[in-house]
């Protein structure tokens, strides 16, 4: 064989291993296609800031895991929330920033999310034959693991209704909604609605975090056997939360809201959830600018403890 017949076969060769590659690596993407309002929101996934965002922007994730979504906008209460990627998913997400009122406290808004299944039987009798009125919205909430407790207040205290997972309830939009889920041996979770004007449903699902020993103020505390609940062919279960073993995670909820700085560095607004830290001492900062508060804790991290710090301003 000549050697340009062999540099012919050589090229042929290496030509198809990489076109292999390639659509190897296409298929184990994951997809992200963001909608938000207003359009010139600013968005950032892990800290990452499209040099040019569209509306709806897609974000292609070559690893499969647990990314955090920003969006803010000048004059709006911003969002910060988690997006789970599997390898091959799309997954679509739509988010609506409400303005600023003066004084308000509201931390976080619950993005509608049109594109999730529908929401399992209502415990509310009316709540599924209802059609929500143009005061009124329909709240769909899902919890894992199933069957937590949902304490919902009116903002201001007019009201509160006391619901279990799953539930879906007709509320008002008049005011925002505070809720607070909890579920035996597990740590509470707080959110606030504020629904869209165009939206007659809001989705919310809530992953629960067990409690761990010593990572909660007054002493160890002994978490009970997790639930077994068989995954479903519409919803399976979640894959565990895995990190490197070297490392510590801080998660921390604030009310009011905060921005959180470590030593110094910005890393987002509560709530933060599963922070990889290195062991070694750290100076927490949480500040409100908008209600002056202001509160530092130094805390000390070792090799695979999960600190989670909830504090009230």
């Amino acid at each position: 064989m000549t050697p340009t017949a062999q540099k012919t076969l050589l090229f042929l060769f290496v030509a198809v291993l990489v076109g292999q590659l390639t659509a190897a690596c296409s298929e184990k993407q994951a997809t992200l296609v963001l909608a938000f309002s207003p359009s010139d929101a600013s968005v950032t996934i892990d800290g990452y800031r499209p040099s040019t965002l569209k509306n709806p922007h897609t974000f292609q994730f070559y690893r499969p895991g647990d990314y955090r979504l920003e969006v803010s906008a000048k004059g709006y209460v911003p969002v910060a929330m988690m997006i789970s990627v599997k390898a091959g998913e799309l997954v679509k997400q739509t988010i609506q920033l409400v303005k600023q009122t003066g004084g308000s406290d509201t931390p976080n808004v619950i993005a509608t999310e049109p594109e999730e299944p529908a929401a399992p039987p209502p415990t509310d009798p009316t709540a599924g034959h209802y059609t929500p009125g143009p005061d009124e919205f329909r709240l769909n909430i899902t919890s894992e693991p199933i069957g937590a407790k949902v304490m919902a207040t009116a903002s201001g205290g007019k009201s509160t209704l006391v619901l279990k997972t799953p539930a879906s309830k007709i509320l008002s939009r008049d005011v925002p909604w505070h809720l607070t889920i909890s579920f035996s041996g597990h740590e509470s979770v707080t959110r606030t609605i504020v629904a869209p004007q165009d939206a007659a449903d809001v989705n919310l699902h809530v992953n629960l975090i067990a409690n761990s020993v010593g990572s909660l103020p007054g002493g160890p505390i002994k978490t009970p056997p997790r639930q077994q609940i068989a995954p479903t062919p519409t919803e399976p279960s979640p894959p565990p939360f895995t990190t490197n073993p070297s490392e510590g995670l801080l998660s921390v909820d604030t009310v009011p809201w905060t921005a959180i700085s470590i030593n110094g560095k910005s890393i987002g607004n509560t709530p933060i959830h599963a922070y990889p830290l290195s062991p070694g001492t750290y100076k927490i900062l949480m500040e409100n600018r908008d209600q002056s508060k202001r509160k530092i804790q130094t805390i000390h991290i070792q090799a695979g403890q999960h600190i989670r710090l909830n504090q009230e301003l």
